[in-house]
């Protein structure tokens, strides 16, 4: 598989979506659904890191693949939090900065920004946690 999808706290307020140095678009799309199952399990806002540090190769179809995620709507859950990406080169950055821009015409939920590190994501997550209050 590959993409990974795991808790990253005991808390279940943030899950973290690992990507392999290969992934397929079908392993997205399993991903998502795995983490849409665990999404309705809670009663409460679940951040999201995607950490695409390992991976450098973006499969092809990015043009396709958003026009299907368009046309899925709606796109976030109703406890999808804010998302962080880690580790984006430029050519990936520019990917998630197209998602970001269709789901923002589909959702008011998506919140979308980058961090280098995953202790920097976590980071800014505790901040958002801590203002949410």
């Amino acid at each position: 598989m590959g993409i990974r999808v795991e808790w990253d706290n005991d808390e279940k307020t943030v899950i973290r979506y690992v990507y392999e140095e290969r992934w397929t678009w079908e392993d997205l799309h399993y991903a998502r659904s795995q983490v849409r199952e665990w999404l309705d399990t809670v009663d409460h806002r679940v951040d999201v890191i995607v950490d695409v540090r390992n991976s450098r190769l973006v499969p092809n179809g990015v043009l396709a693949q958003g026009r299907m995620f368009a046309s899925n709507a709606p796109i976030a859950h109703r406890n999808e939090g804010h998302t962080i990406v880690v580790g984006a080169n430029s050519l990936m950055r520019s990917m998630f900065e197209m998602f970001g821009k269709v789901y923002s015409r589909l959702s008011d939920k998506l919140e979308l920004e980058f961090a280098s590190s995953l202790e920097e994501a976590r980071e800014k997550l505790r901040r958002y946690q801590e203002s949410a209050g």
